[in-house]
């Protein structure tokens, strides 16, 4: 039997998936890496910069995958209140065993049974609530994971491929080294999520647009989907997103670690 307690357990877990998430997007990205294709039209002014790759990533699996490390995560918080209970209370089962978890608002705290006696211990977790932890990149870390664990108990999360918020490219005349620079204002740039031969970029000039190569720097990566951030951002690169909540349920483990 493992030595680790249970909390702690879960918590591998959740991390187990992220890298298994981690291993299959890198070995995706090097076995069927994203190009691009350019399209000219009849109309000379025009010009279309499209996805190309010969795989796309089976983002319904990946879903799977991310749903589980989250669920997990959530967990951890869950199995951490029930054994500070054990502890409190010197019992296992500690008292009310059925209704403990770790409570996500404050009209839930009642999920802590005995635990809302404890003055110490609820000073504390009063400051592990979603809504004074400081927010990541517009977001409460601890309501996206409770939102996120709640989607995944009914459906699979909506995980998308897309470009991220930025996008580097240069134009080169075919033929030569001279560069060809576009006015900026006339370039349209798709950050919405991607299927194989998306639409990237158009680029619309008032004067015909010569015959041009495009370099690109430039990758795709998994997005979630979550409740509007205060930025009003509706989507966040899935890998980062799943760092930041395991070092979020790391933080609130490592402070309430004086009431194990």
């Amino acid at each position: 039997m493992s030595s680790n307690p249970s909390w702690q357990r879960k918590l591998i877990r959740a991390e187990e998936h992220l890298h298994l998430f981690l291993t299959e997007f890198k070995e995706h990205a090097a076995r069927y890496p994203y190009g691009i294709a350019v399209k000219r039209y009849t109309d000379p002014r025009l010009l279309t910069i499209h996805l190309r790759v010969e795989r796309f990533p089976d983002t319904e699996r990946w879903a799977l995958i991310i749903g589980d490390s989250i669920h997990n995560l959530r967990s951890t918080l869950d199995h951490l209140i029930y054994t500070i209970a054990i502890n409190m209370s010197g019992s296992n089962p500690p008292p009310d065993s059925t209704r403990l978890s770790y409570p996500m608002r404050a009209n839930d705290f009642w999920h802590l049974g005995i635990l809302q006696k404890d003055g110490p211990f609820m000073a504390v977790l009063q400051g592990l609530q979603p809504d004074t932890r400081p927010e990541w990149k517009g977001l409460r870390l601890l309501a996206v994971l409770e939102e996120l664990d709640n989607l995944d108990k009914h459906r699979t999360l909506n995980v998308v491929v897309a470009a991220p918020q930025s996008m580097v490219f240069s134009f080169v005349r075919i033929g030569t080294s001279v560069a060809y620079h576009p006015s900026y204002d006339n370039i349209t740039t798709n950050f919405s999520p991607l299927e194989p031969d998306a639409e990237l970029i158009r680029l619309v000039e008032s004067e015909p647009i010569p015959d041009v190569e495009v370099h690109w720097q430039q990758t795709v990566a998994p997005l979630i989907s979550h409740a509007p951030a205060s930025d009003g951002r509706e989507r966040t690169g899935a890998i980062d997103l799943l760092q930041a909540l395991t070092a979020e349920v790391v933080f609130v483990m490592t402070t309430l670690q004086p009431f194990l």
